[in-house]
């Protein structure tokens, strides 16, 4: 009978690794990139779906301060492959416009402004809302999955 037969095997996993880590840089990137592309598809979607007011006092002339004032608040990793983006309008009104409610006289009796010419006023207004942010959601459910594939196929080709 055999004393014992050794047997070892050595493998250098470095090679590996090294791999490896530069995969989960390639996934992070594609992640970022995915990330930074949806969020600018919702806020051009977002600025589409925005109301648009058009002058009284001038019919030539066309708003677009609320569409103008949808932008990128910010882009940051959370964590590793973990991107967070917000977005979103920066006049006081907007959150207002999007979804809509009353306004109320403050410090004065009447709120005051014109309709077809004529001046009015009234102690309070309801306005419906827009919703031109949940449209500009519903927007980037649709292409969502799009933008990261294209992110992805772009990351694992590199």
């Amino acid at each position: 009978m055999p004393s014992g037969l050794e047997f070892r095997t050595t493998f250098d996993t470095s090679d590996m690794q090294a791999a490896i880590d530069r995969l989960a840089g390639r996934a992070n990137a594609a992640v970022e990139k995915a990330t930074r592309r949806g969020i600018a598809f919702f806020v051009a979607a977002a600025m589409a779906h925005a109301p648009v007011a058009k002058s009284v006092q001038a019919p030539r002339h066309v708003g677009g301060t609320l569409r103008r004032s949808i932008h990128i608040v910010e882009v940051t990793q959370t964590g590793p492959g973990r991107w967070l983006a917000t977005a979103g309008p920066s006049v006081i009104y907007g959150r207002f416009r999007d979804l809509g409610g009353t306004i109320h006289a403050k410090n004065v009796p009447y709120l005051k402004f014109q309709i077809d010419g004529n001046w009015v006023q009234v102690e309070s207004v309801t306005q419906t809302g827009s919703f031109y942010m949940e449209k500009g959601l519903d927007d980037l459910e649709g292409a969502i999955e799009g933008i990261f594939a294209a992110a992805w196929d772009e990351a694992m080709r590199a």
